[in-house]
C-alpha cells in the first residue's frame, strides 16, 4: 500500500510538472509572438516612411580588376560549395533536446539535400553568394566602364544589408552559443562536425569575406534600412516553428518556446542585430577613407572565427 502510494504521488507530481511546463511554454509563444509581431508591424512601418525597398542605394563604384577577380572567386567558391552541400547524400543528424528540460525526451532526425536549407547558416550563406554574384555583374560593368542598372543596384544594396550583419551574427552565435552548448551536452562528435572545413566554409569563411568585402570595398549601410535585416530575421523565426511543427527538431535551442529564456533570447538578438547593424554601419563609413579602418574589420571577423577545439579533435581521433 505504502509503495501505491508512493507511486501515485510520484505520478502526481509528473503530471504536475508538465501542467507547469505547458503553461510556461504558452506565456513564452505569447510572449515570442507578440514580441514578433510588434517588430514586424514596426519594420513595416518604418520601410514604409522611408520609401520601401526602392530607398536601396548603389552599393559601390568598384570597378578595378582585382574588386571583381575578388569577388567573382568568392562567388564561384561559395556556389561550389554550396552545390556540393545539396549533392551531399551522407544526412546531417540532429539530436535536439531542449536546455533545461531534462524530461522532454531527446527528438533526431536527419537532413539531406534541400533538408540543409533549414539551417539559418544556409539561408545566410546564400543570400551572401547571391550578393557577390550580383557584385560581380556590378564590377563588370565597371571595368567595362558601362552603367549599372538600377535594378541591379537595389538588388545588391538590399543583399549586402542583410550579408554583412549576418555574417557576423551566424559566426558569433556558433562561437559563443552553439559550441559552448555542443560541448556542455556532451556532443563531441557533433563539435567535431562543426569544425570541418565545408561548415567553416559557411561560419568564418563567410565572415572573413564579407570583412574582405568591406576592407576592399567599403559598400555602404543605411542605419534606416536596419528593418529589412530584423525582417529577414523575423522570416527565418517563423520558418523555424513551421521546421519544429513538422519534425520536432530546432537547430537553434534558444527559438524553442520551450525553452525558458526564449522571449529574451529573442529580445537579446534583437539587441545583437541592432549592435552589430549600428557597428555596421560606423565601420563601412570609416573603412572608405582608411586603410587602418578595413584592416579593423578583418581583424573583429578574425576575432569571431574557431578553427579548431582540443574537444573536437579528441572525438576525431576516437572515431
Amino acid at each position: 500500500a505504502a509503495s501505491g502510494g508512493a507511486a501515485a504521488f510520484a505520478a502526481g507530481g509528473a503530471v504536475a510538472a508538465d501542467a507547469a511546463l505547458a503553461r510556461e511554454t504558452r506565456v513564452n509563444a505569447g510572449l515570442c509572438v507578440a514580441l514578433m509581431a510588434v517588430s514586424f508591424f514596426l519594420c513595416v512601418y518604418r520601410l514604409g516612411a522611408a520609401g520601401g525597398a526602392g530607398g536601396a542605394q548603389p552599393v559601390s563604384e568598384a570597378s578595378a580588376w582585382p574588386v571583381l577577380l575578388f569577388r567573382s572567386g568568392v562567388a564561384v567558391l561559395k556556389t561550389v560549395v554550396l552545390g556540393w552541400c545539396f549533392a551531399d547524400n551522407t544526412p546531417m543528424e540532429s539530436r535536439y533536446a531542449v536546455v533545461g528540460r531534462p524530461s522532454i525526451p531527446v527528438v533526431r532526425h536527419q537532413w539531406v539535400h534541400a533538408g540543409r536549407w533549414t539551417t539559418f547558416t544556409l539561408w545566410c550563406n546564400t543570400v551572401g553568394v547571391s550578393y557577390f554574384w550580383l557584385a560581380t555583374v556590378d564590377s563588370t560593368y565597371g571595368v567595362l566602364g558601362a552603367g549599372v542598372p538600377g535594378v541591379v543596384r537595389a538588388l545588391e544594396a538590399t543583399l549586402w544589408e542583410i550579408t554583412f550583419p549576418m555574417a557576423f551574427l551566424v559566426n558569433l552565435v556558433v562561437t559563443f552559443v552553439l559550441i559552448p552548448q555542443v560541448k556542455k551536452q556532451g556532443y563531441f562528435d557533433k563539435l567535431a562536425i562543426l569544425l570541418r572545413w565545408r561548415p567553416q566554409v559557411f561560419h568564418n569563411g563567410f565572415v572573413l569575406a564579407a570583412a574582405a568585402e568591406a576592407a576592399l570595398v567599403a559598400p555602404p549601410v543605411r542605419p534606416e534600412r536596419f528593418p529589412v535585416l530584423v525582417l529577414f530575421g523575423l522570416t527565418y523565426v517563423v520558418f523555424a516553428w513551421a521546421v519544429w511543427s513538422r519534425t520536432g527538431v530546432f537547430h537553434y535551442f534558444f527559438l524553442d518556446p520551450r525553452f525558458a529564456h526564449a522571449p529574451l533570447a529573442l529580445l537579446a538578438l534583437l539587441a545583437l542585430l541592432a549592435a552589430l547593424f549600428g557597428v555596421g554601419c560606423l565601420a563601412l563609413g570609416a573603412a572608405r577613407g582608411s586603410g587602418a579602418a578595413g584592416a579593423a574589420i578583418l581583424l573583429a571577423a578574425l576575432g569571431t572565427c574557431t578553427f579548431r577545439d582540443k574537444a573536437a579533435l579528441d572525438a576525431t581521433a576516437k572515431s
